[in-house]
């Protein structure tokens, strides 16, 4: 759709998940701002003629002042934290873990334990990653497994159109293994593989900023907070 590259040309980064838009605009240019701002209005204005029924958008706390189309339509969600890594250090001790088939079933299966969700939810989650990451799905898969159990996965990948800034799609341990450490271990692999496997130039996490945890886990491998972005909602 040219309005996506409209957006894009604004610096906003746009991914497609299933029926979803999302929407990134994480610097601080006030003038592109402007523009992305209307870019936004009339996108959720016109998407009941797209095949799409809901858009996310996030932006930096303090360029919130500058969406007043965005802030007059769409829906305050709350807000996160962004961390970033340069991975010139990697969290030590090294972790063996196994890179699984999005497309088997044990891996299906073993998603949808730890998601609480059913069989068909799970794969459905993962079909939504693998449109949003088509050429990188089918190496994301990754599996921490202790005495011949898996006990958790996460999902690495490098994020579309940018300089090779690593991600994670999401993690998730065990219900069995909570409470015991298993997070940080499957963020350190992610940081590991980011580097060592995508070949990305730096790490860039996004949790929820009451999510103590996960903040705690990134900061205990190596990354710094460095600011937070208000996400919105808008559904037809």
């Amino acid at each position: 759709m040219k309005i996506f590259k409209d957006l894009e040309s604004f610096n906003v980064q746009v991914l497609i998940n299933q029926n979803t838009v999302i929407l990134e605009k994480f610097d601080d240019n006030i003038e592109q701002a402007k523009e992305a701002d209307l870019l936004v209005y009339n996108l959720c204005k016109e998407l009941d003629q797209t095949p799409y029924n809901r858009i996310l958008f996030e932006c930096r706390t303090e360029m919130y002042d500058q969406f007043p189309k965005i802030n007059k339509l769409l829906k305050v969600q709350g807000k996160r934290v962004v961390y970033t890594n340069t991975l010139e250090k990697l969290p030590l001790p090294h972790y063996d873990y196994d890179v699984w088939s999005v497309i088997n079933p044990k891996s299906i299966e073993f998603l949808s334990k730890i998601m609480a969700v059913d069989y068909d939810r799970a794969e459905q989650f993962l079909e939504g990653m693998k449109q949003e990451l088509p050429n990188q799905a089918d190496q994301m898969f990754t599996v921490y497994v202790e005495d011949g159990q898996p006990v958790g996965v996460v999902l690495p990948h490098i994020e579309p159109n940018t300089d090779q800034e690593g991600r994670i799609f999401w993690m998730g341990v065990h219900s069995k293994f909570l409470g015991k450490g298993y997070g940080k271990i499957l963020h350190a692999i992610s940081l590991e593989r980011l580097r060592n496997e995508f070949n990305a130039k730096s790490y860039l996490g996004v949790t929820e900023e009451d999510n103590k945890p996960m903040r705690n886990i990134m900061k205990a491998n190596g990354c710094e907070e460095k600011y937070t972005v208000v996400s919105y909602r808008f559904t037809i």
